[in-house]
C-alpha cells in the first residue's frame, strides 16, 4: 500500500468507521460520546461497522442494567457461530484478524470478541470499570472456571451520553482510552439504515447481545494487510523538534489553563503524539504538521479534561469574588478550552 491509497481509503468512510480503524491502527481503545437517544443506534452502527467493514466479532454490553455485575462473562462469544457463519464467506481467506485455526479446537469453546462495545459504562459499578480496566491493562481474562487470553487485535469502546449530569469514568480507565469522539445523531448511521436486522419494532439489545454473524452485505473493505501498512507509515513518520516543542508545548498549555482541574497526565502527552503519527499517513504525508498535532488534541483531551469550578480558580488565593469567577467560567466545557489553547500556542512555521 502506497500513502495514497491510504488517503483514497479514508476518503470513504464515516466518522464511526475512521474511530475504529485509528482504534486498529494505534491498537488502543476509544471512546464514542452521543446524545441519549442516541446511545442504541450508534452501538448498533459500530456492530455493523465491525461487521461489515473490518469482519471482526463483536459484543454489545449494557454495563447500565440493573443486576449487572460481571463484564468477564459479557464480552465472550461462541466460536460455534463464529466458525459457521463466517465459513460461507469463502473468498475471505482470514475471516477475522489475527485468527487461528478453529479446526484441532473445540467449538463450544468461548471466545473474547475481538470489540466490546460498552453502552453507558460510566453508569456501571466501579467493580465493573476495574474490570474493563483490567482487560484493558493485563491482556486477559479471568472467569469462575477458566482464564483466557484477549484476542489480537482486541478493542473496547465505552458508548456514553453526553447529556448533563452524566457520570465520569473511572478517571485511571480515561486515562488508557487513547480519544474520543462525538457522534451527532443528526449524522445518521449508513450502516444501519442499509442493515434491517435491528428492525421487528426496535428489537431491544438486552443486558448481553450477542448476534450471530450472519452474511455479510458485501466483502470486508479493510483487511489485515492494510491495517498493517498504515500502521507501518505510522511508525515511520518524521517529528522535526520544532513539531515536537509545538506539542510539549500545547501540554504545558493545556495543565496550566485557569478552567482545567485536572486530567492532563504524563500519559496524555503521549497520547497527543501516538494519535498524531496515526493521523498522519491517512493525509497522504509521512511528515507530522502542526494542523495534524491541533486535529489529535481535539481527540485525545476532549475526554480527560476535568473542568474547575469557581472554587478551584487560582485567583481565588489572592482575593477574586467567586461569583466574578463563575461568571467567568460560564459555559466553559472541553471543547472550548482545546480551542483556546490551540489559538494560544504558536505552531512553528
Amino acid at each position: 500500500m502506497e500513502l495514497s491509497e491510504a488517503q483514497n481509503l479514508v476518503l470513504g468512510l464515516t466518522d464511526l468507521e475512521l474511530a475504529i480503524l485509528l482504534s486498529l491502527i494505534s491498537e488502543s481503545h476509544c471512546l464514542i460520546e452521543t446524545l441519549d437517544e442516541g446511545i442504541d443506534d450508534v452501538s448498533k452502527e459500530l456492530a455493523l461497522i465491525c461487521q461489515n467493514t473490518f469482519g471482526l466479532p463483536w459484543v454489545v454490553v449494557d454495563c447500565s442494567e440493573d443486576g449487572f455485575r460481571d463484564l468477564a462473562q459479557a464480552v465472550l462469544v461462541n466460536s460455534t457461530y463464529m466458525t459457521q457463519d463466517h465459513g460461507r464467506t469463502g473468498s475471505l481467506k482470514h475471516p477475522f484478524f489475527g485468527s487461528e485455526d478453529l479446526s484441532g479446537s473445540t467449538l463450544d469453546e468461548p471466545k473474547v470478541a475481538n470489540v466490546v462495545i460498552a453502552k453507558h459504562l460510566n453508569r456501571a459499578t466501579d467493580a465493573v470499570q476495574v474490570q474493563a480496566l483490567q482487560l484493558m491493562l493485563s491482556g486477559r481474562l479471568t472467569t469462575s472456571s477458566t482464564a483466557l487470553f484477549l484476542p489480537s487485535p482486541f478493542i473496547l469502546i465505552p458508548v456514553i451520553s453526553l447529556e448533563n449530569n452524566q457520570p465520569r469514568l473511572n478517571k485511571h480507565l480515561i486515562d488508557h482510552i487513547l480519544f474520543s469522539h462525538f457522534h451527532d445523531p443528526e449524522d445518521g448511521y449508513p450502516n444501519l439504515e442499509d442493515d434491517d436486522w435491528v428492525s421487528d419494532d426496535q428489537a431491544s439489545l438486552s443486558s448481553v447481545v450477542h448476534k450471530k454473524h450472519s452474511e455479510s452485505r458485501r466483502l470486508t473493505q479493510i483487511n489485515e494487510e492494510t491495517i498493517a501498512s498504515i500502521r507501518y507509515f505510522a511508525k515511520s513518520v518524521v517529528v522535526t523538534a520544532e513539531v515536537a516543542q509545538y506539542v510539549h508545548n500545547v501540554v504545558v498549555f493545556l495543565r496550566l489553563h485557569r478552567a482545567v482541574a485536572g486530567g492532563i497526565s504524563a500519559r496524555s502527552g503521549n497520547d497527543l503524539l501516538e494519535l498524531a503519527k496515526c493521523l498522519t499517513p491517512l493525509h497522504g504525508i509521512d511528515y507530522l504538521t502542526p494542523s495534524i498535532v491541533a486535529l489529535a488534541a481535539k481527540k485525545v483531551f476532549r475526554h480527560r479534561l476535568r473542568i474547575a469550578g469557581p472554587e478551584d480558580d487560582r485567583s481565588i488565593q489572592y482575593g477574586s469574588d467567586k461569583k466574578v469567577i463563575a461568571q467567568i467560567l460560564k459555559g466553559i466545557d472541553s471543547d472550548s478550552v482545546i480551542e483556546h489553547v490551540l489559538s494560544e500556542v504558536e505552531p512553528p512555521l
